[in-house]
């Protein structure tokens, strides 16, 4: 392995590695004699390099910006069904089984809001919302089927917003859009160390 290899295994890779190869990896680096400079300058690479792929991941794109507009659609949607099940909008004859979409709608637009300012609570706040969501679907779901209300609803959904809380969980662009600005990378130990 080149000494620049080596550093990167004994330092920003270091994860990677199981604690005896990283053991040959720092006596290796010892033996060569590897100086601080040699090992700073490839973490700053290494560094750079991946700060250069995380900028091509980063920001409302792709998939997050259908789920931000998304959000606000189905928001503005249950806000007017929440409103209409009380009997303000005269123009949808819903049913008071909707009330409950108007907090929820609010909601979907509070986080509609984090998700375009940035805000590093906003994936949590939207999984929380989808989980409400996904919660009240089912039981008007299983409400409609037990005849409690006059008509059937679909839990697709439910699914639906399934799909999203786990694009939200597991997403990179979304944990690299939402990051803390303290966030560091973790360089590991120094390697010249040993």
């Amino acid at each position: 392995m080149s000494p620049e290899d080596l550093i990167r295994a004994a330092t920003v890779e270091r994860k990677d590695y199981q604690s005896e190869a990283l053991e040959l990896i720092d006596k290796e680096l010892a033996t060569r004699n590897v100086s601080t400079e040699q090992i700073t300058e490839v973490r700053t690479k290494a560094h750079l390099e991946q700060e250069a792929k995380d900028r091509k991941i980063t920001g409302i794109r792709g998939w997050l910006l259908v789920f931000v507009i998304l959000i606000a659609i189905c928001s503005l949607s249950g806000i007017t069904s929440g409103l209409s099940a009380l009997g303000l909008m005269e123009d949808f004859p819903y049913t008071a089984a909707f009330i409950p979409l108007l907090p929820l709608g609010c909601y979907g637009i509070v986080v509609f809001i984090l998700l375009i300012l940035k805000k590093f609570t906003a994936p949590d706040h939207a999984r929380a919302c989808l989980m409400i969501f996904i919660v009240y679907n089912l039981l008007i779901c299983v409400a409609g089927i037990t005849n409690i209300l006059e008509f059937r609803c679909s839990p697709f959904p439910a699914i639906w917003a399934g799909m999203w809380v786990s694009y939200m969980k597991e997403s990179k662009r979304v944990a690299l859009t939402y990051k803390r600005k303290t966030d560091q990378p973790d360089q590991g130990p120094d390697a010249g160390s040993k």
